[in-house]
């Protein structure tokens, strides 16, 4: 088992996020994702499913329909991924001012536990769906509870959850970190 050393070295450096910035934060991730493939998806499986006044259906843009209530989510995921192991957060994260680090290197996230940390934020999701029977509108109340204990059971001192203990990760204030203190000798004299 590892030690959190580098970042419980420098405390002013890595703070820890509140629980309350990581819930919007995951609260932005996840609506954006809902509103897109509302957005996309919505239109075409209504387009597949009421016909007009001749009797004419589309069941090819249902189908693309259906196909984007996955596809989009999928992408939305593999960007998540992407954005963790680059840039050490996602669009929510970054709007909230959090970094997502290796507890062991305090730098970004390698793909492998990137990949860990996304899959197990989502894995409420699935089982919300798969609790509520495929009923859509129960999903998300279902992966909210979820979450919710996930967040409240944050283990201190670095108020890790769920996706960060398997990760090895922690969630921190984007803070800027000192300037390295300078020598006599780069003052420089006019």
């Amino acid at each position: 088992m590892t030690t959190p050393a580098l970042i419980l070295q420098d405390p002013l450096a890595f703070t820890p996020a509140p629980r309350g910035s990581r819930v919007i934060a995951f609260a932005m991730d996840y609506l954006a994702t809902v509103v897109v493939t509302s957005a996309v998806a919505g239109p075409l499986i209504l387009a597949g499913d009421f016909s007009d006044t001749d009797g004419f259906r589309s069941p090819g843009a249902s189908s693309l329909g259906v196909a984007a209530v996955f596809v989009i989510p999928f992408l939305s995921i593999v960007m998540n991924i992407a954005l963790m192991h680059t840039r050490g957060y996602t669009v929510g994260k970054r709007i909230m001012g959090l970094r997502v680090l290796s507890v062991e290197t305090g730098a970004p996230l390698s793909w492998g536990r990137s990949i860990a940390r996304v899959l197990v934020i989502f894995a409420p999701l699935v089982v919300g769906q798969v609790l509520a029977n495929i009923v859509i509108l129960l999903a998300p109340v279902i992966a909210g509870v979820i979450w919710i204990i996930n967040i409240s059971t944050a283990r201190p001192p670095l108020k890790q959850t769920w996706q960060d203990l398997a990760a090895h990760s922690v969630v921190v204030t984007a803070t800027v970190l000192p300037e390295p203190a300078t020598t006599p000798g780069e003052w420089g004299s006019a």
